[in-house]
């Protein structure tokens, strides 16, 4: 298989940075629950921290790949990395306090922080990638 070419479309990298989110943190919520009410608890933690993961790898994925290909053609290109990373970075902030914030969590702050880091870390290497990428062609 020719990896070039199965990495250059938007629809693959997403999807395989979603699925290898769903994986990740599914697999993570599994073991940090499983023994407290047995493997029910651990497969419906994992299933829904996965999902959430997956979701919002997706999500994240095509909106770094969305904004950053429509800043590629404007005055600000050589800024188009950086503000698509603040954007990225922004609404996994915002989207990881809200859903947060509706269900109650009394530390919202110290709840989301491990998981925004490492986000900001993917986001980060995601578009370096893109951007290498785009730039090979």
């Amino acid at each position: 298989m020719d990896w070039n070419r199965f990495s250059s479309g938007s629809s693959t990298r997403a999807l395989v940075s979603a699925v290898l989110g769903f994986i990740a943190y599914g697999t993570w919520a599994y073991f940090v629950n499983v023994n407290h009410g047995g493997p029910a608890v651990g497969w419906r933690s994992g299933i829904v921290q996965g999902g959430y993961s997956f979701l919002l790898t997706l999500s994240s994925a095509y909106l770094m790949e969305f904004v950053y290909g429509r800043l590629q053609g404007t005055a600000i290109r050589m800024l188009a990395w950086i503000l698509t990373l603040l954007l990225t970075m922004a609404v996994l902030f915002v989207t990881a306090f809200s859903i947060n914030w509706a269900a109650g969590t009394p530390r919202i702050l110290m709840t989301i922080l491990p998981g925004f880091l490492i986000g900001s870390v993917y986001s980060l290497f995601y578009l370096l990638n893109l951007r290498r990428l785009l730039a090979s062609h």
